[in-house]
């Protein structure tokens, strides 16, 4: 089974470790691992601010312990915001969905 779990932030820089920090927290990212594999999105849209940067540093820091072949991920940036663009882009465009990722 494979999930791909979409973080979807405009200008939320202040505030987007707590949330991966939130999610990585949960109990199928802690051993025993599941028998699937994760992948988490982070869609920063239209954003002004460092977004897309403290979402790398963080998702670096804090999956590096996490084994390779059950989670992965990527930020995949969409020029224009608004919740239903960047909701439309993760579902149809860089959700793993049995393809390549666009992003």
């Amino acid at each position: 089974m494979k999930i791909s779990v979409g973080i979807l932030a405009y200008n939320e820089a202040d505030c987007i470790e707590a949330t991966i920090r939130s999610l990585l927290a949960q109990s199928v990212f802690q051993p025993p691992y599941l028998d699937c594999t994760f992948e988490i999105i982070v869609v920063p849209n239209g954003c002004t601010d460092d977004t897309s940067t403290v979402s790398y540093q963080a998702l670096t820091k804090l999956t590096s312990s996490i084994p390779d072949n059950y989670l992965s991920w990527q930020i995949c940036e969409v020029a224009q915001a608004g919740k239903p663009n960047a909701w439309d882009y993760f579902v149809h465009e860089f959700a793993i969905m049995g393809r390549t990722p666009t992003c």
